[in-house]
């Protein structure tokens, strides 16, 4: 349902778009009902959905799975401060040694600023 008028706490979301149980095209999807359903703004203040490139069902694929979520949604909570860019970094042992970049916050995408270090997500914008 995308009828959250008596949920009042913060929802964040996230989706693997490697993930080959569930496709990130549902979850996109509903984003975009809920949305259409409770307007952009109230949407905006109370969820928030990221979508993980090459990131499997719960973790693990060719990505970057190593991220925290859970701060934020604490710092949402308690400070009122909304999540913005999620650091995506390379897990212990992963494909792409030190490399991290941002996840954005639906329908935002990270773009390279085009200067510095294209494995480090500082050099990064959502947009």
């Amino acid at each position: 349902s995308t009828d959250l008028s008596k949920y009042k706490g913060k929802l964040i979301m996230w989706h693997g778009m490697a993930d080959p149980i569930f496709s990130a095209n549902d979850t996109m999807r509903y984003f975009k009902l809920l949305t259409a359903a409770q307007g952009e703004q109230k949407t905006q203040d109370m969820a928030r959905l990221y979508l993980m490139p090459g990131v499997n069902h719960c973790r693990g694929g060719e990505g970057l799975d190593k991220f925290e979520l859970f701060q934020p949604l604490v710092d949402w909570v308690e400070k009122g401060v909304a999540p913005g860019a999620v650091v995506l970094e390379n897990r212990k042992g992963g494909p792409f040694p030190g490399m991290s970049r941002p996840a954005c916050a639906y329908p935002k995408q990270a773009h390279y600023l085009g200067t510095g270090d294209s494995n480090n997500a500082n050099h990064f914008i959502c947009k």
